[in-house]
C-alpha cells in the first residue's frame, strides 16, 4: 500500500526545515557556538588559558549581537569563566613568604631599589586534592592604594610565576597597595578574575625622627642650645615623633653628617634607635665686631649668623631644607652679641618652620 505523498515528504521537509533555521542564524552566533565548543575542548584537554581566551572571545562577539541566542551563549560563557575562577587560586612569590609562612610586608623607602620587593604571584589551577601550575596565563598588576609606575600586565611562565617591577612610587611616605589578579582581553573585551587576587602591601618607615641641634659660635658650641626646644614645638604639626639631641655630645659627627658624609650619618642613625628621619637644627653665630664711628669705639658689637633646618631620611636623602643666611646680633660685648644673634636665629628658624609646615608635610609623604 502506497503512504501518501505528503507523508513521504514530511521528514524532507523536516530536515530542510532545520537546515534553513541553521542557514538563518546570524554569523555571529555561529561563531560563538564555535568559540564555545573550542573553549570546551580546551578545557579537557588541559588548556585552561587557551579556554579562557576562547570563552571571553564569546562575550566580545556577543557584546555586538543583541539577540537572544547570542544572550543565551553570553550566559552560558560567563558561568564557565564564574566556574575556573572557583577553581583558581593566587599564592605569593617565595620571597614574599616569612619563615612563619605569612606573607611580608615591602618597605616605600625601598622601591625601585635593589634591595625593594617587587609584587610576585605563583597562580594554580585547583581540581579534587590537588593542584597544578598554570602557564600562559595574564596578570595584571595595579595600584590599589597610593600611585606609582609598574609593569601592569605579565603572563605567568611555565612554572606558573609572573613578576612585575615597580620604578616608582609617587608617595613613598604613605602606605602602598598593589594588587595582583589573572584577567584577559580578547579582541577588545576584558574579563578579569577580580575575586582571584593577591594584594602586596608596602608600608612607609616609623615617624620617629631625632631633632639633632648645634648652636656654634666663636666661643664654642653651645650646652645649652636655645633652638632646642622651639623647634621641637614647631614641628609637632607634622606627626612627626621627635626625639630631642644636643649636637655637642658629639660634634664632629653631627658636622660631618650635616655636610653629606654617609658613614658618619649611619653612624648617627645607628646611636638614635629605629628614628626613620634626621633633622638637623645648625645655627652658627658669626664673629662679633665693635662698632667704630668716626673713629671712635662705640659700646655696640655687631655679627651675622645663619641657621639650616634639614630634614634627612635613613637613606641619606633630604625630605626638604630650610636656609635661613645673614640673620644680625647685637650687644655690648661679644658674647652678648653671639646670644643675641642666637635668639634672633632662634626667631626666624620658628616663623620659617611655622610659615612653611605645609611644605615639610607634603615633602615627608613624597
Amino acid at each position: 500500500m502506497k503512504r501518501p505523498m505528503s507523508t513521504m515528504l514530511l521528514p524532507a521537509i523536516l530536515l530542510f526545515a532545520t537546515a534553513s533555521a541553521v542557514l538563518a542564524e546570524p554569523q555571529s552566533v555561529l561563531e560563538m557556538r564555535s568559540l564555545f565548543a573550542k573553549a570546551g575542548d580546551a578545557f579537557d584537554n588541559n588548556h585552561p588559558a587557551e579556554a579562557v581566551a576562547s570563552y571571553v572571545a564569546v562575550l566580545s562577539v556577543g557584546s555586538h549581537d543583541a539577540s537572544s541566542e547570542a544572550k543565551e551563549l553570553m550566559d552560558k560563557a560567563n558561568a564557565e569563566l564564574t566556574r575556573i575562577g572557583t577553581m583558581l587560586s593566587i599564592d605569593p612569590g617565595d620571597e614574599w613568604v616569612g619563615q612563619d609562612g605569612k606573607q611580608l610586608g615591602g618597605s616605600t623607602r625601598n622601591v625601585g631599589k635593589t634591595t625593594g620587593l617587587n609584587p610576585s604571584v605563583y597562580l594554580y589551577l585547583n581540581y579534587g586534592a590537588g593542584k597544578t601550575t598554570l602557564a600562559d596565563f595574564p596578570i595584571h598588576f595595579e595600584f590599589a592604594r597610593n600611585s606609582g609606575v609598574l609593569i601592569q600586565d605579565v603572563a605567568t611562565n611555565a612554572y606558573g610565576q609572573a613578576n612585575t617591577t615597580i620604578s616608582k612610587l609617587d608617595s613613598t611616605g604613605s602606605e602602598a597597595i598593589v594588587k595582583a589578579f589573572p584577567f584577559f582581553t580578547v579582541r577588545g573585551y576584558t574579563f578579569a578574575f577580580r575575586s582571584v587576587s593577591r594584594d602586596f602591601s608596602y608600608l612607609p618607615p616609623l615617624n620617629i625622627a631625632r631633632v639633632v641641634v648645634l648652636e656654634r659660635s666663636e666661643f664654642g658650641v653651645s650646652e645649652n642650645p636655645q633652638l632646642l626646644d622651639a623647634a621641637i614645638a614647631e614641628l609637632k604639626s607634622t606627626g612627626l615623633q621627635l626625639t630631642a639631641w644636643n649636637g655637642a655630645i658629639d660634634t664632629a659627627t653631627v658636622i660631618s653628617s650635616f655636610q653629606g658624609d654617609n658613614d658618619a650619618l649611619r653612624k648617627l642613625f645607628g646611636s638614635a634607635g629605629n628614628a626613620a628621619y634626621m633633622v638637623f637644627a645648625i645655627s652658627e653665630s658669626g664673629a662679633a665686631q665693635q662698632l667704630v664711628v668716626g673713629g671712635v669705639k662705640r659700646n655696640i658689637w655687631l655679627n651675622s649668623g645663619s641657621a639650616t633646618v634639614r630634614i634627612v631620611r635613613d637613606d641619606g636623602t633630604v625630605v626638604i631644607s630650610l636656609i635661613l643666611p645673614n640673620v644680625k646680633g647685637q650687644g655690648n660685648d661679644a658674647q652678648t652679641t653671639a646670644a643675641n644673634c642666637f635668639m634672633q636665629l632662634r626667631k626666624n628658624v620658628v616663623a620659617e618652620i611655622r610659615s612653611r609646615i605645609s611644605d615639610i608635610n607634603a615633602a615627608l609623604k613624597k
